[in-house]
C-alpha cells in the first residue's frame, strides 16, 4: 500500500536541506533532547549533530538565530551533571564531541568555547601532579 509514517520521517530528515527541513528537524530534535537530556542519548546527538554541521556547512544563521548551538552545550552541560564521564578525556566519544566543539566554536557558539574550557579544566584538575 503505500509508506508508513517512520519511513517517511526517515526519508524526510535524511533527505534534509540546508535552511530548509534540517533546521526543523534541529530545533525539534534539541527542543526534545533537552526536555529530559540524558547521556544515553549521546551517540544520537552526535550524528544528529554533526550531520547538521556537514549539512550547513559552515551557514552561522542556524547555530545563532534559532540557538542550536546554544541548546547543543546546554545539553552537554546538563547530562553532564548525571554522568560526568562526559567531560572526561578518556570518554570513548571524546575526539567526536571534541571535533563538534571545535566546530561550533568555529561558527561562532560562545557557548561551545565555554564548554571547552570547562572540559579542559575538569581534565587538568583530574591530571595527577607530581
Amino acid at each position: 500500500m503505500g509508506h508508513d509514517v517512520s519511513e517517511n520521517w526517515v526519508n524526510f530528515s535524511h533527505n534534509s536541506t540546508p535552511g530548509g527541513p534540517t533546521a526543523f528537524i534541529a530545533v525539534c530534535t534539541m527542543n526534545t533532547l533537552n526536555d529530559a537530556p540524558t547521556a544515553r542519548h549521546l551517540d544520537f546527538l552526535l550524528v544528529a549533530v554533526e550531520t547538521w554541521l556537514d549539512v550547513t556547512n559552515g551557514d552561522r544563521s542556524m547555530w545563532h538565530e534559532l540557538g542550536i548551538g546554544r541548546k547543543v552545550a546546554e545539553w552537554f552541560e546538563t547530562a553532564a551533571v548525571d554522568d560526568p564521564s562526559l567531560y572526561g578525556q578518556s570518554h570513548p566519544s571524546r575526539n567526536r564531541i571534541d571535533a563538534i566543539l571545535g566546530r561550533l566554536v568555529s561558527l561562532g557558539v560562545s557557548e561551545a568555547h565555554e564548554l571547552e574550557v570547562r572540559i579542559q579544566t575538569e581534565a587538568n584538575s583530574q591530571t595527577p601532579r607530581l
